[in-house]
């Protein structure tokens, strides 16, 4: 079972679970999906290993909170790696807009679909064990619902304020 918190990080092996992950990242925050904004966050590539899914995402927001007493405002990430451990996909829901909501089962080719196309994040979420992904893709506009026995965001270097933050 993967512990969770965060931690600062520079450089060893990491134990979440039955897998090793080797990291040299500097920050790894695990099972603490509130610390971070996803709307707007893009996918930079993706890949599906051993039941893992691993998202890199570009324009992922983190707050202050998160990175101690060093920023006065929440910042944008500059690459950062999400990894769901033990990724299961429940079911796809396609909103083709006029009402028309298509249930796509589980789904999982036509999200991967989307995933080699990359997709722009509206919200990420998790209520009760289950997480809630709403994107946009080649489809206008997706759900996804799915479970994950660990969720662990990894990353080196902040870009700059969050876009959120310049109101």
């Amino acid at each position: 079972m993967c512990m969770a918190g965060y931690e600062r990080v520079y450089s060893g092996f990491e134990n979440c679970g039955y897998a090793v992950i080797k990291h040299m990242s500097k920050y790894i925050i695990r099972d603490h999906p509130e610390l971070f904004e996803f709307h707007d966050s893009e996918t930079a590539g993706w890949s599906s290993e051993n039941g893992n899914l691993i998202l890199d995402l570009k324009h992922l927001n983190v707050h202050k909170e998160a990175l101690g007493r060093q920023y006065s405002e929440d910042m944008e990430i500059e690459n950062a790696q999400v990894r769901f451990e033990a990724f299961h996909m429940l079911s796809m829901i396609n909103d083709e807009g006029n009402g028309v909501i298509n249930e796509c089962g589980l789904g999982l080719d036509c999200f991967f679909r989307q995933l080699d196309a990359g997709i722009c994040i509206y919200s990420l979420e998790k209520n009760s064990g289950i997480w809630m992904l709403t994107a946009t893709g080649e489809l206008p506009c997706f759900s996804c619902r799915f479970t994950a026995r660990c969720f662990i965001v990894q990353f080196d270097s902040l870009a700059s304020p969050a876009w959120y933050t310049n109101d």
